[in-house]
């Protein structure tokens, strides 16, 4: 009988270690929500404070875009968002379509399947493709290479749909992945770093970006001190 009763007690002990295994690996995925709402630290490419590195830190999860201008080394980064140089350019921030950036994961901003291939194949972390849609690609040849889903015609941001004004550039990569991160992750709080949307360039449609992200209920902006990117 004592016998039983240790063998059911090992029993026990061994259901309850495979389910706080598998309640740790589900968590650990990114890709996965969060059973407590988390804070994302999304980190542009702008001037950053000593101050909003140790805000950054306390982040649950941190993102980080292209060349990762303000990224010292041993800082954490669990997304790195990459950008594609118009249809038929290269990555913004990639060498070869790979990063010396430790990331656990990469999202890809463009249209171009060749490129997330490739992404996927240089890379030994998750790659995900945000598909944006690209006006002038019907214009180029070996349109197999695009894929157009409309994205530049709607925005639906924080469950509301807007029209995108009409730029050479469409919106920027921060605006992109700030609605993409809004939608995987519905009970997350965004913190911005390193973003005020004044652009040195027309592409990007500045004054619809700063108040879309200013309207956000569940972003803060961590504003920056000067208007120098």
């Amino acid at each position: 009988m004592k016998n039983l009763y240790i063998g059911i007690i090992l029993a026990i002990l061994i259901i309850l270690i495979n389910i706080c295994y598998l309640l740790t690996k589900k968590n650990n995925n990114l890709h996965e929500p969060f059973f407590t709402a988390p804070s994302i630290a999304v980190v542009g490419n702008g001037e950053i404070t000593d101050a909003d590195r140790e805000k950054i830190k306390k982040c649950t999860l941190i993102c980080r875009f292209n060349d990762t201008k303000n990224h010292n080394y041993l800082e954490k980064t669990d997304i790195l968002f990459v950008r594609q140089n118009g249809i038929t350019g290269g990555i913004h921030g990639l060498n070869n379509y790979t990063t010396n950036i430790n990331c656990k994961e990469m999202v890809f901003i463009g249209s171009w399947k060749e490129h997330y291939d490739n992404l996927k194949k240089y890379n030994k972390v998750p790659i995900h493709m945000i598909d944006i849609y690209e006006a002038h690609c019907k214009n180029m040849p070996r349109i197999n290479k695009c894929t157009l889903n409309g994205f530049n015609k709607k925005l639906l941001f924080e469950d509301k749909k807007y029209d995108v004004p009409y730029t050479s550039c469409y919106l920027s990569s921060g605006t992109i992945a700030i609605n993409y991160l809004l939608d995987r992750y519905p009970n997350a709080n965004l913190e911005i770093f390193g973003m005020n949307w004044q652009f040195h360039h027309s592409g990007h449609p500045k004054n619809f970006e700063k108040k879309l992200i200013t309207n956000c209920k569940r972003c803060n902006i961590n504003k920056m001190k000067h208007d120098i990117y």
